[in-house]
């Protein structure tokens, strides 16, 4: 059992898990911006983009990679979200726009398909300089 949770315990295990708690947090924080509020779907998701960031990062910081919290990485954090955003802009668009999906369905699929793309990128920008001070 404890070979087993030693194995379970990579970074690429916890960023799946702190990205489950960043996914879920941003879809909710989407649906209220757009059922709520009743903005649009892209808005919604940029609005979501720059509430959630600073969240995202000090997860992804401090519990996926094991990295110190840092001001420039904060800063440098929306840019490793930028082809996650643009992914979830395109497949939200295309999927409720031609597909004819509603909103709620569009944003669980862009969350979804973005996850590959954000551990490479992610890992990139918040792991890479563990060793290096700030």
């Amino acid at each position: 059992m404890d070979k087993l949770l030693r194995r379970l315990d990579t970074p690429f295990m916890r960023f799946l898990l702190v990205g489950g708690v960043n996914t879920a947090l941003g879809y909710l924080v989407t649906l209220l911006l757009h059922y709520g509020l009743h903005l649009n779907v892209q808005l919604a998701q940029v609005l979501n983009f720059v509430i959630c960031f600073p969240i995202a990062y000090t997860l992804q910081s401090l519990f996926a990679f094991g990295v110190p919290w840092s001001w420039k990485r904060l800063l440098l954090y929306p840019l490793s979200n930028i082809p996650s955003l643009l992914i979830q802009l395109l497949v939200t668009t295309v999927a409720v726009e031609w597909l004819g999906l509603p909103a709620y369905a569009a944003y669980l699929l862009s969350y979804i398909i973005a996850i590959p793309v954000m551990f490479v990128v992610v890992r990139y920008l918040v792991g890479a300089k563990k060793n290096k001070t700030d």
